[in-house]
């Protein structure tokens, strides 16, 4: 009964038997109307090549039987039920009188979906076609199904009289129950009824509804009186061990390449590599199944998130391992990227993300040759994965606890101190100085590191390297310019990053560590950071209470500043608040005021720059305090505001992977992949190719291109193709 308690229409999934034809040792013999439609079946034995056109004469045998089976109908269902008697129908059709009988209801906008074996004799298709004539004309509990309501499908390879079990006939068995499940499971409860037909797929149809859970499974015995509903399997498919591959899942099954499907194969973990062919790599049935189950819950799931452990596949000295093991446990509730709410995810979501991508372009290389990474290496770009972002929850920017090697640029900053909290762009433009400082600095390190004792200073600052040039702006190479983001507040960057660090014995090559894995963090401009529709929706809203309440507050406060510059740039945004609130609600109806609020951007840096450093030493000064407020005040209004299109930026990926290419010249080739949909074509062009150099959202191409990345990964034999062949166009949804 548990199938009508939400009061949704049924859609039942029926394998069709050979009942009709064969009836078992349970039948009545005594019974004259069963005795009647069995002789009228007898005289077209092993004659079903005509089914269809048979059951439309009323004269043929097979027409004379489906009339007889009409003039029975539910009532000797009922009949023989109650005596624990077989009845004359075939076991499909006794299933659902007996069904509606138990609802007392007839099957108003109820589905049937009757799938028959693909026999030579096509024993299988003839009883299908009898169970189609017969619902379009029979009654249920007073009503009948409509004829479009009726479905047949034949599940090819599924033959009884073979001895195996064919992996063709598997493979349609499940597509067809997972397309009904994909079709039908939000407007109708579903049910898989395993009564009639081949007995060999029950162990699979019992696992389909394990996986699809809304699936009831149901049995009906050929004497019951009642349907059994059958119990769900007591074990779970580990659904957080599928989300941390999941994206991976997508672009093997997107990949036409034979071998670089099988390379990105290759880099899931067993019990996910079992789900596509290893002949060609293309997805079984159990792994389309699966992947259409889980897309449709990606969007409508509050935590995506596996366990965020996709790199310890490489860590294979156990030492190694159990530290990262240990550290995972903790870094995944202290992934606090995510402090500056407005902005795109850079949280669990994105740590996953990027872990993705690492091990894309890492485990074919380690597999060809374990040497070219160390332990220490992946250890140290794992711990990065996790902590590069935790800059946006720092309180101040503190120069005396950056790391040593680079001592030389801040010396003379020592004992200096510019806040953060309350300005978002300052957390934004350092984060990476200010992860690099949580990291290094000793009165926080434990937050961030557990089991200190294994984090050694060396480790810690081969870490502390990666996350301080992940940022585009950072000299990677020894020519490339210098990070002149914070000149306004008394300082540039013109070290390269360290090339190599001892660590544990092993040189762990920094500066490509963190040429990889800056690559790897910004290719991750896709549609699943920046939140599926209903939460996008829900975050507009809310910025947009916010970005008014803090105008709220500025249009009385303006006349106070002090500043003519502050004052005139509040005056601006006085002025352009209707704009301003309808980009935080649509961006792309409201186009004209992203240039603005770019402009503002600038202005407001080189307002907040220099009174920064001016009053670095007037913290408790009540002047300070008030011009800070202010300025905190055109700071929060102008970045919350141009978030909405970053939010738009990444929705034009659908997804990104990484495969592998023929090596040129001893140098490995990577091609990075965008996966996107026909109507998003010229955004897609724009975040892969990029259209201006200057253009703070950035594209895939500027990132390779920034600060000597390229250079830095060809010395050593490494090279990053993205170009138009990285367009991957596919159908919209």
């Amino acid at each position: 009964m548990r199938a009508a308690t939400d009061n949704r229409p049924v859609c039942h999934i029926i394998t069709v038997g050979a009942s009709l034809l064969h009836p078992g040792e349970s039948h009545d013999t005594t019974c004259r109307e069963c005795a009647k439609l069995r002789s009228y079946v007898e005289r077209c034995s092993g004659d079903y090549g005509t089914a269809e056109h048979d059951l439309a004469s009323p004269t043929s045998s097979l027409g004379q039987a489906l009339t007889v089976a009409l003039s029975l109908g539910e009532d000797n269902v009922k009949s023989h039920r109650q005596r624990s008697t077989q009845d004359c129908m075939p076991q499909e059709l006794s299933y659902l009188h007996l069904f509606y009988l138990e609802q007392d209801r007839p099957p108003n906008g109820d589905k049937v979906l009757l799938l028959s074996s693909d026999d030579e004799k096509e024993e299988g298709k003839a009883c299908a076609a009898f169970d189609k004539a017969y619902l379009k004309q029979a009654n249920f509990k007073g009503g009948e199904f409509t004829e479009g309501n009726i479905e047949r499908k034949v599940i090819c390879g599924l033959d009884p009289e073979k001895e195996q079990l064919g992996q063709e006939a598997i493979g349609v068995f499940t597509e067809c129950v997972a397309k009904a499940y994909d079709g039908h499971h939000k407007t109708h409860c579903i049910i898989l009824n395993i009564s009639g037909g081949f007995k060999g797929l029950i162990p699979y149809a019992t696992f389909l509804a394990a996986i699809f859970e809304p699936i009831e499974l149901t049995y009906l015995y050929a004497t019951s009186p009642v349907i059994n509903y059958l119990p769900k399997l007591p074990v779970a498919f580990d659904a957080a061990h599928w989300r941390d591959w999941k994206w991976l899942v997508e672009a093997i099954k997107q990949t036409s390449d034979e071998k670089q499907r099988k390379d990105l194969l290759g880099t899931l973990p067993p019990k996910l590599r079992v789900l596509f062919d290893e002949a060609d790599g293309t997805p079984g049935f159990f792994g389309q199944a699966l992947s259409l189950r889980f897309k449709q819950e990606r969007p409508v799931t509050l935590d995506l998130h596996g366990p965020g452990e996709q790199m310890l596949a490489l860590l294979t000295d156990n030492k190694v391992r159990k530290v990262a093991e240990n550290a995972i446990r903790f870094w995944r509730h202290a992934a606090l990227g995510d402090k500056v709410p407005e902005m795109v995810e850079h949280g669990r979501g994105h740590v996953q993300r990027v872990q993705e991508l690492l091990m894309q372009i890492l485990h074919p290389l380690l597999q060809e040759d374990s040497s070219l990474f160390g332990q220490e290496e992946l250890l140290a770009l794992c711990a990065a994965t996790w902590l590069h972002d935790i800059g946006h929850a720092a309180e101040h920017l503190d120069f005396s606890v950056l790391p040593a090697p680079w001592d030389d640029v801040w010396n003379r900053l020592k004992g200096i101190h510019y806040p953060t909290a309350g300005f978002p762009t300052l957390s934004r433009e350092f984060h990476h100085l200010l992860s690099a400082a949580l990291i290094n600095d000793p009165r926080t390190r434990d937050t961030y590191l557990p089991d200190s004792g294994n984090w050694t200073e060396e480790r810690v600052s081969a870490l502390t390297g990666i996350c301080l040039y992940h940022r585009r702006e950072m000299p990677l190479a020894c020519k490339a310019p210098p990070y002149t983001v914070g000149e306004q507040l008394g300082f540039a960057i013109g070290v390269p990053c360290p090339k190599e660090m001892p660590v544990n014995g092993e040189q762990v090559r920094t500066r490509l560590l963190a040429a990889l894995y800056s690559i790897c963090d910004g290719l991750d401009t896709q549609i699943e950071r920046a939140a599926a529709d209903d939460e996008l929706r829900v975050r507009r809203r809310i910025l947009k209470r916010e970005v008014e309440a803090l105008l709220d507050q500025l249009e009385p406060y303006a006349r106070d500043f002090a500043c003519p510059c502050m004052r005139k740039l509040a005056d601006e945004y006085t002025k352009c608040r209707s704009g301003i609130l309808g980009y935080c609600q649509d961006p792309t109806a409201n186009v004209g005021i992203e240039a603005t609020l770019d402009s503002w951007r600038e202005r407001v840096r080189t307002l907040m720059f220099p009174f920064m450093r001016q009053n670095a030493e007037r913290l408790n000064d009540p002047a300070y305090r008030a011009a800070r407020a202010a300025l905190s005040l055109l700071d929060q209004i102008q970045f919350k505001a141009r978030q909405p299109g970053f939010y738009h930026h990444h929705r034009g990926i659908q997804g990104v992977y990484v495969t592998r290419e023929a090596p040129i010249g001893g140098v490995h080739q990577l091609r990075v992949h965008a996966v996107y949909y026909a109507e998003d074509k010229k955004q897609a062009r724009k975040i892969v190719l990029g259209e201006n150099p200057s253009d703070p959202k950035g594209s895939f191409s500027s990132e390779l291109t920034r600060c000597g990345c390229a250079e830095v990964l060809r010395e050593n034999q490494l090279a990053v193709l993205i170009d138009r062949d990285s367009l991957c166009q596919i159908p919209g949804p």
